[in-house]
């Protein structure tokens, strides 16, 4: 796999998976809500990336390209954006409390990435222009697609967890429970925006 291909693809990916969205305001808003009680909701984020990227492999390589019906795209489109309004009222309502009862759990985070259409256009765009013309001068498919999943990855997996240590600092630097739920609702806020944003750009996109 020629390395300037591996390195053009991390820097498309960085600057994509880098910015907001709903994955890395979610790790932020449940740092800053939970701290380090919230890590394992925080690990399973970008493990859920997982199921993105396998699918993303098969598809392509089954079919030659990842049909995505625009019918399954609403689909996910409204039930993520169901889910990640479920996240908002979690992070809207915590406590500083040190009872992890209260904490979100590895499957809340587990499902923000399969449920993200963005993630999909995203992986639909690497393999566009990455994986399927390395495969075309003569690399294995799986091996193209071997390099490029396992890079994008580890970079997802850096930035997420980048993003959930942020919101912990934040969180950690607040002394009391009123600058906590100040904090906490302002992130929701965002989260929400974020969310509403996933939604009427569908709406647009789909009207254009």
């Amino acid at each position: 796999m020629p390395f300037e291909t591996l390195l053009a693809a991390a820097g498309v990916t960085l600057l994509v998976i880098g910015t907001p969205g709903p994955a890395n305001i979610a790790q932020s808003a449940m740092g800053a809500a939970y701290g380090f009680r919230s890590v394992n909701f925080a690990l399973a984020v970008p493990t859920g990336f997982l199921f993105n990227c396998l699918l993303a492999g098969i598809l392509f390589w089954g079919a030659g390209s990842m049909a995505t019906h625009p019918v399954v795209i609403w689909i996910l489109r409204l039930v993520g954006c169901a889910y990640l309004s479920l996240l908002c009222w979690k992070i809207w309502t915590a406590t500083i409390s040190g009872n992890d009862a209260g904490a979100p759990r590895a499957a809340l985070g587990l499902i923000i990435h399969p449920l993200n259409p963005k993630a999909y256009f995203f992986l639909i765009t690497i393999f566009g222009q990455f994986v399927l013309p390395a495969a075309a001068s003569g690399t294995s498919y799986w091996t193209a697609a071997g390099f490029i999943l396992v890079e994008i990855f580890i970079l997802g997996f850096i930035v997420n967890m980048g993003w959930w240590l942020i919101g912990c600092m934040l969180g950690s630097a607040l002394s009391n429970e009123r600058q906590h739920r100040i904090v906490n609702r302002f992130m929701a806020g965002a989260l929400a925006l974020t969310t509403a944003h996933l939604l009427i750009s569908g709406v647009t996109v789909d009207l254009a």
